[in-house]
């Protein structure tokens, strides 16, 4: 069905736009995307429930239902400088069951820039899972998803405290993580089992003692004149080691 909103205070617009908000998506289960390519990869995984646009598309199934709106109504929705006139409001992705054998857990890194890239570049280097522990940007924050550019409808991604962490390990998952250690063994000579979690930590703290405290192995990316990389960085060198080892 398509709809015309001509007015920013209709009930549906107001009920889009809460979706910006965390508690609001965790209630109602959806989240939103925007731009023509996040909306195409939402149509295609089956969890688009309603697009909004500027203008009528042709190629939306007819199951979807479809809100026009005004210039004025998309500024209001938009999560981005520049709107690109579509966007789509998606019902929540099923958990997986299945993480698979080369699993990225994620301690406290809350800036979704860098989740949502870290999320991009394990779907791009064959990482089976992406599982955010806590005080992680979530999965389903706006600019988690823009950043991801659609690697979460690619790659499963969960959210798991560190009692998963500790039954994946008795399961028998080798807990590696990256530290800022010169003790540590480089990336460069490092083993990789064939069962693995690649835990990364905050850019500002690393990964805490709690987490730091289940890590079987230790690695370290060799660099010069620099105390550090930024985690996105580092996620992207780290994968791309153990996809070729």
């Amino acid at each position: 069905m398509i709809y015309h909103i001509t007015s920013a205070t209709n009930e549906k617009i107001k009920q889009f736009a809460s979706l910006k908000q965390a508690n609001v998506r965790n209630e109602m289960r959806q989240f939103l995307v925007e731009g023509e390519h996040l909306v195409a990869m939402a149509i295609d995984h089956g969890c688009a429930k309603a697009i909004i646009t500027t203008d009528e598309k042709k190629n939306v199934p007819s199951s979807i239902d479809q809100y026009l709106v005004a210039a004025h109504i998309m500024e209001k929705l938009t999560m981005q400088v520049s709107p690109q006139g579509i966007m789509a409001a998606c019902d929540y992705l099923p958990e997986p069951g299945d993480l698979g054998n080369a699993i990225v857990y994620l301690d406290a890194v809350n800036d979704p820039g860098n989740v949502g890239t870290i999320i991009r570049t394990a779907a791009a280097f064959g990482m089976s899972s992406v599982v955010l522990g806590s005080d992680c940007a979530h999965f389903y924050n706006p600019k988690v998803i823009t950043a991801s550019q659609g690697a979460i409808f690619l790659i499963p991604s969960v959210a798991k405290d560190v009692t998963w962490l500790r039954t994946m390990k008795n399961n028998g998952y080798r807990i590696i993580g990256t530290v800022l250690d010169n003790k540590a063994t480089s990336i460069t000579t490092y083993r990789w089992p064939d069962k693995s979690i690649v835990v990364l930590g905050s850019e500002a703290h690393g990964i805490r003692p709690l987490i730091k405290a289940e890590l079987d192995d230790s690695i370290i990316i060799p660099i010069n004149d620099m105390e550090s990389l930024n985690v996105a960085v580092a996620a992207g060198i780290v994968f791309h080691e153990a996809k070729n080892r």
